[in-house]
């Protein structure tokens, strides 16, 4: 087994990633090996475990790990998925939180509902809810309550303080 660097980065099209790596003197092409369920393609400088695969020296496959910006200090049984150019990273700590941090936009795809079960969700920052908001339970507030059209109510309203409206209509 040798230790290297990606040289070149390569393409990442085929059904096989391979890549370059310097080790000993030499230049020589690699295959990639991600385990089962995890993608990345390593890269610019990062470090490189090849090993000839069969004792064949042109036939080399490696393991690849961005030694400069990997996760330190981590405790037993910690682990995540980190993208080492941006900063990116899922991370299950030690305590059993699962901790997203990113500096991006978040953006998550579903072509069916998303459930979340917990006995109290906070949000810090603004909330935009593009469709309708059904709540089954209360609604309370301690700031102020603007409402861009009309409210429908099907039971009791109780005001506590003042209510401003263009148009105000007891049916």
């Amino acid at each position: 087994m040798y230790q290297g660097i990606v040289s070149n980065t390569g393409s990442d099209a085929g059904d096989i990633q391979q890549q370059q790596v310097s080790y000993l003197g030499k230049v020589s092409t690699y295959t990639v090996i991600n385990p089962y369920g995890l993608i990345g393609k390593p890269p610019l400088g990062s470090a490189v475990w090849i090993s000839p695969v069969l004792g064949d020296e042109a036939n080399k496959a490696g393991i690849a790990n961005a030694i400069t910006t990997r996760t330190k200090n981590l405790k037993d049984g910690e682990t995540g998925l980190l993208n080492h150019l941006t900063g990116t990273r899922v991370f299950l700590n030690a305590e059993g939180q699962l901790v997203i941090d990113t500096s991006a936009e978040t953006i998550i795809t579903s072509t069916n509902d998303v459930t979340i079960t917990a006995p109290e969700t906070i949000i810090n920052g603004d909330l935009l809810v593009n469709g309708d908001l059904n709540v089954n339970g209360d609604i309370s507030t301690s700031g102020d309550l603007t409402v861009d059209g009309n409210i429908s109510v099907g039971l009791a309203v109780t005001v506590v303080g003042n209510v401003t409206a263009a148009t105000f209509i007891i049916a």
